[in-house]
């Protein structure tokens, strides 16, 4: 038959466990604000003892039944599907995050340009131009007014591209300061990864000693808890696939390289961007970053390197700050290329009565700034752009200038330009405005300056507008796998508050089974066979 002290050993050991999980209960309470924490149970088992050989018979058996509980260990409550899905969704959040906000820094900047910005200005100019073609070419103040509100002109490209630089300047900043992060989160998770092995090397020494893999063994919950933390932080910055190793450790994949194993990693080097005109990005064994898929590195990218049509070497075709800069140079070329050939267009009449049509290049209205050789000579000027466009000198010299007509000199066969009454060549310049020109590469747009300015403030909002649909449709997403996460994680006040009453209940019915058994073997050692009794 059973021991007499059998019932002795399994409420002591039940008094323990119930006490080792009113401890977890607590400590789960405890840390109900913990960023990170998953919530911990005690994992328990019926104890039972293998009916064989000398225990197989039947009186064995029922003597040994009835072995009480037994406590496996301490583990916390995840999900690795529901982690895996949540930090997809991250980097997608932090990406279009990124990608709105910066785009409407850049929005800001231009949400002038079809209203009183760069439209004022050419609206300010055109009226100048109707006035002084109604009046007199011999007007200087009406032709230095024209000068004036055209040097507004280049002025409103000038501070839209000087802005546009600025926030490209921030973005690489913030680009650095993204690289520094995540070089420091993959230093950190590589420093868990050594601290839980050697963890895992006390508690799941026997798996070890025999190869097997300590997955599902009982580890250091806390320091677990703490890598799956940085493991998030991380999954913003980059699509990542997480690996679980044998000895415990991690594997983590960024764009399909690994960038840590164990207690190995790989670090981000930032390439100079004046250099490439582009941000480079490698790891240090000398893989592309820019293969990331997602993330607040993607986005960054996608805002310094993303030039639409005008992408080359290591640009790339997204919408981003060097477009909105590329397509600003494009229309100052184009729209000081229109304005010099009005000016410098000519029509005469020759001797012999035929017309001559043609262009006089050396008439310009608009100029880039000056090249220099090394002795200060100038050599050119460069192409002109939104940075570069400034008034000619030849127009500086003489604001009447736009007011020349050619006047044929039938002594030379030849033209001069001179002022005439009829200003019909201030007309044609005025008139000229409404002209269609073509901006960008394979003629990305074509029409009036007035639809380029609509063009470009439509662009900018139609890709605003996707990244906030994005980002909501990815923020709700994410959200709702955080619920799932914190219903199965999290640790819930009402749920360990009845934990905390049941196990109370436990210890204190096992207390009592202790007292119980206590009587009996009491009755049975001080009261059984005394005489007279």
């Amino acid at each position: 038959m059973r021991s007499t002290f059998i019932g002795y050993e399994v409420s002591k050991r039940t008094i323990q466990i119930s006490q080792k999980a009113l401890d977890v209960t607590n400590h789960n309470l405890s840390n109900i604000n913990t960023d990170g924490y998953s919530r911990q149970r005690v994992d328990l088992n019926s104890s039972y003892i293998p009916m064989t050989g000398k225990y197989g018979s039947k009186l064995a058996k029922l003597s040994l039944s009835g072995q009480g509980v037994n406590a496996f260990g301490v583990s916390q409550i995840r999900d690795k599907y529901v982690d895996k899905r949540y930090r997809e969704f991250t980097a997608y959040v932090a990406e279009f995050d990124v990608k709105q906000s910066v785009l409407s820094e850049a929005e800001q900047i231009l949400s002038d340009i079809n209203n009183t910005g760069l439209v004022k200005n050419l609206d300010d100019l055109k009226e100048a131009l109707s006035k002084y073609a109604a009046d007199s070419p011999y007007n200087k103040e009406l032709a230095s007014i024209v000068r004036n509100e055209a040097y507004s002109v280049t002025q409103t490209l000038k501070s839209y591209a000087t802005e546009l630089n600025n926030l490209k300047n921030e973005n690489i900043i913030d680009l650095q300061d993204s690289v520094s992060e995540i070089n420091t989160l993959i230093d950190k998770i590589a420093m868990y990864n050594g601290v839980i092995t050697g963890e895992y090397n006390i508690t799941a020494a026997d798996k070890i000693y025999y190869g097997e893999s300590v997955i599902g063994s009982y580890g250091p919950n806390e320091l677990l808890d703490q890598r799956n933390q940085l493991i998030d932080e991380l999954s913003y910055y980059g699509n990542i696939k997480v690996y679980d190793n044998n000895d415990g450790s991690v594997r983590i994949e960024m764009g399909g390289t690994t960038i840590v194993n164990g207690t190995k990693n790989e670090h981000v080097i930032m390439k100079d961007y004046d250099k490439y005109n582009a941000a480079v990005l490698m790891f240090t064994n000398g893989e592309s970053v820019n293969n990331c898929l997602t993330g607040d590195l993607k986005a960054r990218i996608d805002m310094l390197n993303g030039n639409g049509t005008y992408a080359s070497f290591y640009q790339n075709t997204e919408y981003g700050i060097p477009y909105y800069l590329s397509t600003l140079d494009a229309f100052a070329n184009s729209f000081a290329g229109l304005m010099n050939e009005l000016c410098g267009k000519y029509t005469y009449t020759d001797k012999d009565g035929n017309q001559v049509t043609g262009v006089d290049l050396s008439r310009v209205m608009f100029s880039g700034e000056k090249i220099y050789d090394e002795d200060g000579n100038v050599i050119g000027t460069e192409p002109i752009t939104a940075s570069n466009i400034r008034i000619s000198d030849e127009w500086m010299e003489d604001a009447t200038m736009i007011g020349k007509t050619p006047v044929y000199d039938e002594k030379e066969d030849t033209f001069k330009w001179e002022l005439s009454l009829d200003g019909n060549q201030v007309n044609t310049i005025y008139l000229g405005l409404d002209n269609e020109i073509t901006v960008g590469r394979a003629g990305e747009f074509k029409g009036s300056i007035y639809d380029y300015c609509l063009f470009v403030d439509d662009r900018i909002a139609e890709n605003i507008s996707y990244y906030q649909e994005q980002y909501e449709l990815h923020s709700d997403n994410a959200n709702a796998i955080l619920d799932v996460r914190q219903s199965i994680s999290g640790v819930s006040e009402t749920e360990e508050g009845i934990n905390m009453m049941n196990y109370q209940k436990w210890f204190n019915a096992n207390s009592r089974m202790l007292t119980t058994m206590d009587e009996c073997v009491d009755r049975l050692i001080n009261n059984t066979g005394l005489a007279g009794r």
